[in-house]
């Protein structure tokens, strides 16, 4: 390097130094001016990641978003819906304008060239700076032709159009920590793949040949240590973004988060778009639906969407810096399990100390959980509390003319249980070495702006906000107070009925049986009735089995 070289390096690391003393964000400028491209952009983790960039990048260019619309869906409709949700109040606050950053196309990840026209696609070609690929077909059970479409083809079609972007600086694919889940340790490393493209092809063609698509049996010997078909596509796409990183003129990453669950601070603390994964699971329990749970004392790996949201645009950054040192692509875990691990049990109980917040207007029964490690005490008990309860439940509400929901709702409970089962009792361990050593290299603007260390993620503090977020943004209640009505009481609730705070909850499920609502059929001065009732109707079902 010659004297003045070396000059204008000290000039350049002096003038580093100075902005990062004046507090100046390196990831707001390394954004600046470009082009990002966010695939899924309608999830939850997708809407924290537009509204980050937004927010904290807004000298960015332009915010392209692929956008999917189902059949009778208007596209114009659901983007109007989309920048109306509750995690963009505070840009619009802010920002009043904000939507002139952005440039929404309509596509498809299972349809060829993503279904875009080829305007849109062109369009795309020439502008784009960075992908950030967080579109998939996230339902672990859907038809294997529509999951494997969307989640392989769909990523080898995106990989395909970065291939053909002209100033293309990194492409970001955003995968699953459970896509590996037959390892009980998770690296940041890949792994092989459990089949190739042309399995998958051929997958999909068995699938598509009949109305009723592959057989259990099929699907379970062709998944082999999958579980589902969403984990085994997301760990084949994982091998496409790694073979293209290979070939690839620019960076290429895999970013694997664990469970994403509600926003710890931003936008909006406990902010919650919809109610399936965890959410699904506890709102069951806050309606009474599940009052028994088996769980071991694993942990369950969580991480709140704001913090992985923000994980990722650290990653991208710092994708780039490694590409120029290590050829290939590079691996990010972002997960809980290892740095701050919670249990089920722990959730429960942090969830439970305040009862009245928990409770929900709609629910059919008062809210409580045992937990146990063994299966078959767990199916006893979930069989007298849950089943055998609503079954009664449904009985003396359809003969006072109401309309029985209780069973249905217990029977659905079952499927949230069954998806969190092996996650929660699996005892997996997600190693985040490559997410921390990302974050320690921010500077400590960029520590408070993209917060991502789990390390210092405190579950007191999260659970504080977590069910009154559900309550506010999923089930649309007021959360300045306990619920409206007597939690439980199926002829109570929902139905603008007020009663006074209920009392020790009867086994059967309705908050006591003195209830002021004065339509619980429930009167029996002693509540022990109603557990010996379900109790000798029990008793009357394993008779009969044992008689045959």
């Amino acid at each position: 390097m010659s004297v003045v070289d070396a000059i204008y390096q000290r000039m350049r690391d002096d003038t580093e130094i100075q902005a990062q003393e004046a507090g100046e964000s390196e990831l707001a400028k390394f954004y600046s001016g470009l082009n990002v491209l966010v695939t899924g952009p309608s999830d939850m983790l997708g809407k924290c990641l537009v509204e980050k960039l937004l927010f904290d990048c807004s000298d960015l260019n332009t915010i392209y978003l692929l956008v999917r619309t189902k059949r009778g869906e208007d596209f114009h409709e659901k983007c109007k819906q989309f920048f109306g949700d509750d995690v963009f109040s505070r840009l619009r606050r802010s920002q009043p304008d904000f939507r002139k950053k952005i440039k929404a196309v309509k596509g498809d990840l299972s349809l060829d060239k993503l279904g875009l026209g080829d305007e849109d696609y062109e369009l795309l070609r020439e502008n784009v700076d960075i992908i950030l690929h967080n579109g998939a077909d996230t339902r672990l059970n859907g038809p294997v032709h529509e999951s494997l479409r969307a989640n392989v083809l769909g990523t080898g079609r995106m990989l395909d159009l970065a291939a053909g972007c002209k100033h293309l600086k990194l492409f970001v694919q955003v995968s699953s920590a459970y896509a590996h889940c037959p390892r009980r340790v998770v690296e940041e490393v890949f792994y092989p793949a459990p089949a190739d493209t042309r399995a998958v092809e051929d997958m999909i063609a068995a699938d598509s040949e009949t109305a009723s698509g592959l057989t259990r049996d099929a699907l379970d010997m062709l998944l082999g240590d999958w579980p589902n078909v969403f984990v085994f596509g997301k760990a084949i796409a994982e091998d496409l973004v790694q073979r293209h990183a290979l070939r690839a003129p620019y960076a290429c990453c895999v970013f694997r988060p664990s469970l994403v669950i509600s926003t710890y601070k931003e936008p909006i603390p406990g902010w919650c778009d919809h109610n399936n994964g965890p959410a699904s699971f506890f709102l069951k329990i806050a309606k009474g639906a599940i009052h028994v749970v088996y769980q071991s004392e694993y942990p369950l790996d969580l991480v709140p969407a704001d913090l992985c949201a923000n994980a990722l645009l650290v990653s991208a950054w710092d994708s780039i810096d490694r590409w120029q040192t290590e050829p290939g692509a590079s691996v990010y875990n972002f997960g809980s399990s290892t740095e701050k691990p919670i249990t089920m049990r722990q959730i429960k109980d942090k969830m439970m100390e305040d009862p009245q917040a928990f409770a929900t207007s709609n629910a059919r029964r008062a809210p409580y959980v045992m937990m146990t490690g063994n299966m078959i005490v767990y199916l006893v008990l979930r069989l007298i509390f849950d089943y055998v309860p609503a079954f009664l439940i449904d009985l003396l509400t359809l003969l006072h003319g109401h309309p029985a929901q209780a069973w249905s709702l217990v029977r659905s409970s079952m499927t949230d249980m069954c998806r969190l089962v092996r996650l929660a009792n699996g005892n997996y361990r997600v190693r985040v070495t490559e997410s921390l050593k990302a974050y320690e290299r921010l500077n400590e603007r960029d520590r408070a702006l993209f917060f991502s260390d789990v390390r210092q993620l405190d579950w007191d503090d999260y659970f504080l906000t977590y069910w009154r977020g559900i309550r506010a943004h999923v089930l649309r209640e007021s959360t300045d107070g306990p619920s409206s009505a007597s939690p439980g009481c199926p002829f109570a609730a929902g139905r603008g009925s007020s009663s006074s705070s209920s009392s020790s909850a009867c086994p059967l499920g309705w908050a006591g049986s003195s209830s002021s609502c004065g339509r619980c059929p429930c009167k029996c001065p002693c509540k022990c009735v109603c557990l010996l009732a379900a109790l000798a109707l029990l008793a009357y079902y394993l008779v009969g089995l044992l008689w045959r």
